[in-house]
């Protein structure tokens, strides 16, 4: 009844934050170059070199906010692991099988042959059945996981959903990983923590289905083993094995296949201002709540429209009431009376309509705050993992430049006919060769450079590019939804 014209305001307002376009080269490129985050130059390597929807598919790009299940890992997917991702195959045989696409092939044009490569099927994954656990003083909530085809289920609470994300990130150094839902705790109020639990669940979900669509994260043990070992047992020994194992120590043919893809662009200009960056995240990030704040205006309205027909129905119940005798009995018609008054049907009629409007504008209600909140959370967590992964740039620009100073410092020492340094030592402790410093400090400066490399290389190639595209068919998503 009153709720047009808000739809109209939200859908306006959907349509100019898809105007905020996250442009790799920025709209202030006049600007000296900030030596913290953009130094394009040093940031190359060393001398060494590294749906309800249906099923959710490895080369999907469209983002999956949470919802019903959605579905999981093929017996063949699951069963390829990182020792044996081409069943059986030996090392030789799969190192001719690994995919060539030149340093040009886009990074939807990677996933795809990579998802050829280990032939990823279709998945669909389900988080739900939640269930408290824990002792008295500490409990928490644990989720099963259920994966199909082969409809393998898992209990996983939420710290081991922080820890995969945790190992991905170690193992696929400049890629963005989804976010999870901020931590909470229950507020002992039942209805809330109901509601809490329902939104966290939805959230995971959509985190598991946004891991999923990813073929190189598909493709490792630390993935399919969240989804797959039962035993609480033997998941805290995978984790614990997991736990020491870096990006260039996993032999997943997608930490493989993910070092070879950005190695082959090193030498790609890094044409992303990380600040022009950030700026536009503020932007979307304003937009976003504003839209929040209008979705629950939206929401609260057709809450009031069902409060105002259930009110109206009842007025017509009273009013039917009227032709009933004080004994319950319907009073008869009389022809030429004035009982003949034939109200009653007429107010029945009416009473059947505003059940079912007060029943519509209900399910409206319901399932409008569902989508937005879904919707908005999404975005609000892809944002976050974007500003995260500018940041982890920085610190690691940051930890780079402070590795080449002491370099320099070791290298200027030595021309001047020094062999040893006290620079480093530590308090009444010997000298140190300074040829050895040298040589340890180089070797660990290359391996930062490549590090960053490693940063903005994704960035250029594809991670700016692929938050872009999501977010808009998210808001593509919001408005069709809203619009039906």
């Amino acid at each position: 009844m009153t709720t047009d014209s808000s739809a109209a305001d939200l859908n306006q307002l959907g349509d100019s934050m898809t105007s905020v376009t996250l442009s790799p080269g920025g709209s202030t490129s006049s600007r000296s170059p900030s030596p913290v985050m953009d130094s394009p130059k040093e940031s190359q390597p060393g001398v060494e070199t590294p749906a309800q929807s249906g099923n959710v598919s490895p080369t999907d790009t469209t983002p999956c906010p949470s919802r019903t299940p959605s579905p999981a890992l093929s017996a063949s997917t699951l069963s390829s692991t990182t020792g044996s991702p081409h069943n059986g195959q030996s090392a030789a045989e799969q190192e001719t099988q690994e995919p060539q696409e030149p340093a040009t092939a886009t990074w939807q044009e990677a996933r795809l042959n990579l998802a050829n490569l280990v032939s990823l099927e279709p998945i669909q994954i389900s988080v739900h059945n939640p269930e408290e656990a824990g002792t008295f003083l500490k409990r928490y909530i644990t989720y099963e996981v259920t994966v199909l085809p082969t409809n393998t289920s898992v209990r996983r609470r939420y710290t081991d959903f922080v820890w995969l994300r945790s190992a991905l990130q170690i193992r696929f150094v400049g890629m963005r990983i989804p976010a999870l839902p901020p931590k909470s705790s229950i507020n002992g109020s039942t209805a809330e923590d109901s509601k809490f639990v329902q939104r966290r669940m939805r959230a995971l979900q959509t985190f598991l289905e946004e891991l999923a669509r990813c073929p190189y994260m598909r493709s490792t043990e630390v993935f399919q083993s969240f989804l797959s070992t039962q035993s609480e047992a033997e998941w805290q020994a995978c984790k614990e094995e997991a736990d020491g194992v870096n990006m260039f120590q996993d032999t997943s043919v997608g930490c493989r296949q993910w070092q070879q893809d950005i190695t082959a662009r090193h030498d790609v200009p890094f044409t992303v201002d990380p600040n022009d960056v950030l700026k536009q995240l503020d932007q979307i990030e304003r937009a976003l709540k504003e839209i929040s704040r209008r979705a629950a205006e939206r929401v609260r309205r057709l809450q009031i429209e069902e409060l105002e027909c259930r009110n109206l129905r009842q007025t017509f119940q009273n009013l039917y009431n009227l032709e009933k005798d004080y004994d319950g009995r319907s009073v008869p018609v009389q022809v030429g009376s004035v009982r003949s008054f034939k109200g009653g049907e007429a107010c029945s009629l009416w009473m059947e309509a505003t059940t079912n409007f007060s029943e519509t504008a209900a399910a409206r209600a319901s399932s409008e705050d569902d989508l937005l909140r879904g919707c908005l959370t999404f975005l609000t967590q892809e944002v976050v993992s974007m500003r995260e992964l500018i940041h982890d740039r920085e610190v690691a620009v940051k930890s780079m430049l402070r590795t080449q100073k002491r370099l320099d410092t070791f290298q200027a020492e030595r021309n001047q006919g020094k062999t040893t340094t006290a620079t480093e030592s530590r308090l009444f402790g010997s000298p140190k060769d300074l040829d050895e410093l040298l040589a340890t400090v180089g070797k660990e400066l290359n391996g930062k450079k490549m590090i960053v490399s490693y940063y903005s290389t994704a960035l250029t190639w594809s991670e700016v590019d692929r938050f872009t595209k999501g977010r808009d068919e998210m808001l593509t998503r919001i408005h069709a939804e809203l619009n039906s």
